[in-house]
């Protein structure tokens, strides 16, 4: 498994994903980022050109947006 940093403006949370996150979770979300940094990297797959789609990890990729955090730590996997 190989770690690589993504520009977050190129990653997409997956239209298809069913997870919603209240504002209270998300907060909370938020402090465990800026407390301990991301401990468990996106998930994504490419996604076209330049462009990746989140397949486990759409939460924390709202969270690191709101906290302006770019790039993003991400293991890239080929799936359909």
């Amino acid at each position: 498994m190989k770690v690589i940093d993504v520009p977050i403006d190129q990653i997409d949370e997956a239209a298809w994903n069913p997870n919603q996150m209240d504002e209270v979770m998300r907060s909370r979300l938020r402090r465990s980022i800026q407390r301990f940094g991301l401990v468990v990297p996106l998930v994504v797959r490419p996604f076209g050109d330049d462009y990746y789609e989140t397949i486990g990890g759409a939460q924390r990729l709202v969270a690191l947006r709101e906290l302006g955090i770019n790039p993003v730590p991400c293991v890239v996997v080929n799936a359909d």
